[in-house]
């Protein structure tokens, strides 16, 4: 099976954007076009196909966010729509994957019919992404698109991709610390401030070529973890509010008693990942790492 890669190799700041460009696009809808047929074809074969499905998705998304100025119009269109169908059908059946699993070994009637309505929910799940799949398989034409879109991206700029990036990382991480919010009970702001960390996280990982081994191996991580402290915050949030929605339409006793049971072990689990996230994320955290950027995308001295 293809390893992908979410590092751009074989590439520096002396390299012109157009071809760091090409080369990202290609590697991240590469990806996306390996994962979709094993999913729309083999569900329930390996629910981490369907894991990478999303992620590789949204990595190309964001490359085609990042170096939107340089693309085709019309294949970068096409390939935004089909990508967030992709991206939408493929989350619900990862989270309902996840469900599943977690749910397997809970006992009692209750437990059992409701495993068997998320897996009725999984099944009715996998049409969008066979749908999707259909078309973008037909005469070929994922392939064609993405040989069109390589082929028509801009090759006529003379910047050099070290310069660009610091800029673009600038662009990038200003919206992301404005949004950093100490209040952990608001969860609409933690959501924000969790879709700028997702947005810079993919960001950081097309820019990594253009700067020094430190901005992949100690800056990233650190964006990662909060990325995933928040991710993890998210989820349950989710988790809570599909149970109080399922909880309110059960119309089976022993399945309402046991989706309650959840539904509290959810809210406590929410309530301690808070409280985790609330003693390490500090402003003084936060100013540290505001520096480390500022370190990045102010001096020229880091560009290998």
């Amino acid at each position: 099976m293809p390893q992908f890669d979410k590092w751009i190799k074989n590439l520096s700041a002396g390299d012109p954007v157009c071809r760091v460009a090409r080369y990202s696009l290609r590697a991240r809808l590469e990806a996306v076009g390996h994962y979709l047929p094993l999913v729309a074809k083999h569900s329930g074969e390996n629910i981490e196909h369907v894991h990478q499905l999303r992620v590789w998705t949204r990595r190309a998304l964001a490359a085609l966010d990042l170096f939107t100025e340089l693309l085709p119009k019309a294949e970068e269109k096409w390939f935004r729509k089909t990508l967030h169908k992709i991206r939408r059908a493929a989350g619900k059946a990862r989270d309902l994957d996840v469900l599943i699993d977690n749910r397997r070994n809970d006992k009692g009637k209750g437990a059992h019919d409701f495993l068997a309505d998320l897996q009725k929910r999984r099944k009715r799940a996998q049409k969008p992404i066979v749908s999707v799949f259909h078309k973008v398989s037909r005469k070929d034409r994922f392939a064609r698109q993405l040989k069109s879109l390589r082929k028509k991206t801009s090759q006529t700029t003379h910047d050099l991709f070290g310069p660009w990036a610091r800029d673009k990382l600038n662009r990038i991480s200003k919206p992301f610390f404005k949004t950093a919010t100490f209040d952990t009970h608001n969860l609409s702001k933690l959501h924000r401030f969790r879709i700028r960390g997702k947005e810079l996280r993919y960001a950081m990982e097309l820019l990594a070529p253009a700067f020094l081994n430190s901005f992949r191996k100690k800056l990233y991580p650190v964006v990662a973890e909060l990325q995933s402290r928040i991710g993890a915050i998210h989820d349950r949030a989710v988790a809570v509010a599909r149970f109080e929605k399922w909880l309110a339409h059960s119309p089976n006793k022993q399945r309402a008693k046991h989706v309650r049971k959840l539904l509290i072990a959810e809210q406590e689990n929410l309530e301690n990942l808070l409280c985790e996230f609330q003693k390490w994320w500090t402003p003084e955290f936060e100013s540290e790492l505001h520096e480390s950027f500022d370190r990045f995308t102010q001096s020229d001295g880091h560009i290998e």
